[in-house]
């Protein structure tokens, strides 16, 4: 393979790889669970399942989770 091509290549690789991680943490703090564009997750190679909830990486139940643990810490106590 001719050395110029593939620097090219290894090139547009990172770019890719950059750009996802740069899409990821520009939009990560969302206050509602949001799927991550196919495209970022193949480039990234992460899990179907993961999405982005309030600075985290975690699946659609565990944002769930979340909220419902951060709800019940909130909640007024009974005396």
């Amino acid at each position: 393979m001719n050395k110029f091509l593939y620097s090219q290549m290894i090139h547009a690789q990172e770019n890719a790889h950059s750009n996802a991680w740069a899409y990821i943490l520009q939009s990560w703090h969302t206050p509602t669970w949001k799927s991550i564009p196919q495209n970022v997750r193949l480039t990234l190679g992460l899990s179907v399942s993961l999405g982005m909830y309030n600075g985290m990486l975690v699946t659609q139940a565990g944002a769930q989770g979340i909220t419902l643990c951060i709800a019940n810490m909130n909640r007024p106590r009974k005396a």
